[in-house]
């Protein structure tokens, strides 16, 4: 619910003297919260000029996503599936939180850092567990997920802070297919060589222990799936989180992940578990993530990016991201998959 902030003017006779003088008060209230507000978690140091920056930043984020839900995007038109969304909306009572965890957005060190808060004797645990383990199944249990229920879950939207982080949807797909598709025989490559089959009939029943997709028939896997069979790791934003449903109050994105989080911990005063966020992002991560960027979709067919871009152009738009169309290569109207 939106509140509209009522202005007045003081203007009559001695009002004028107060106001001034409350003002010259304000404005040293305001000096002494700068001194304040010099913040220092790991390298990350905020002033009140960099505080306020983050603070419209995010409040920018969530007006541009009001407006575009209200043009074009509504569960009606767009046959939302409720129970998908509603699997990745982890709620952390304690703190009065509730995250939309995103596959391939740093959707585990969230998870750590709410288990610390939660369960820090489940997060004790997975410390000693191996990575995967930790990742699979101890998450996946560790914490309440959103209720169904359409009366429980407006209480628990309207009571809680709602976060959720994005990225650059093609940095995305990358770290995707070269965490999930690199790999031979892994579930997630079955299912591609299933959809190549349909393409291509001669192909055996059963890929070869050996075989992985290219990048490019992991693409073409992806403009051609349905949303509703696009598995988390690489389905769009608004199926998972539904951002024109739930108005989340912060809407981080990967590109700055250090100063987001610490920005999100500070205004919940839980920043003392920012220690978790410290190695993720490194000072050539943006330039990594550009390269690799270019190195994977720099021989892609023009006409390809295009079937990709409108196919995930709401999460662009939405979140304000821009297609790089210029690393495309136009010279290639398509590709033939072949096996």
């Amino acid at each position: 619910m939106a509140f509209k902030r009522k202005h007045c003017s003081i203007i009559f006779g001695t009002s004028l003297i107060i106001f001034g003088s409350v003002h010259l008060i304000s404005q040293s209230l305001i000096e002494v919260y700068k001194q304040k507000t010099l913040q220092k978690r790991g390298n990350t140091t905020f002033d009140f000029e960099q505080r306020e920056i983050l603070r419209q930043t995010f409040s920018k984020r969530r007006s541009r996503i009001e407006k575009l839900c209200e043009l074009y995007y509504s569960p009606s038109k767009n046959n939302i599936n409720i129970k998908r969304w509603t699997n990745e909306l982890y709620v952390i009572k304690r703190h009065k939180l509730i995250y939309c965890a995103i596959a391939k957005v740093a959707s585990t060190h969230w998870k750590n850092v709410l288990l610390r808060l939660e369960n820090p004797e489940k997060q004790r645990q997975l410390q000693e567990t191996n990575y995967q383990q930790a990742h699979g199944s101890m998450y996946r249990y560790s914490f309440r997920r959103i209720a169904t229920n359409a009366k429980k879950m407006q209480q628990a939207l309207e009571s809680n802070t709602k976060l959720l982080f994005v990225r650059h949807p093609l940095e995305r797909f990358v770290s995707g297919y070269r965490d999930k598709l690199s790999h031979p025989k892994d579930t997630f490559a079955v299912e591609i060589y299933n959809y190549l089959r349909t393409k291509n009939k001669t192909l055996e029943t059963k890929p070869s222990s050996n075989w992985s997709p290219t990048f490019v028939e992991f693409l073409h896997y992806l403009v051609d799936t349905e949303y509703d069979h696009l598995n988390e790791h690489w389905a769009r934003y608004v199926d998972l989180c539904n951002p024109c449903l739930v108005q989340y109050d912060f809407i981080g994105h990967y590109e700055n992940l250090h100063d987001e989080a610490l920005y999100i911990l500070q205004n919940k005063s839980i920043d003392n578990f920012f220690d978790t966020f410290e190695t993720i992002q490194k000072p050539n991560h943006k330039i990594n993530s550009k390269e690799l960027v270019e190195k994977y979709y720099s021989g892609i067919p023009i006409a390809l990016a295009e079937r990709l871009y409108r196919k995930f152009y709401i999460d662009f738009e939405m979140f304000e991201y821009t297609f790089p169309w210029q690393i495309f290569d136009s010279t290639i109207n398509n590709i033939i998959i072949n096996n």
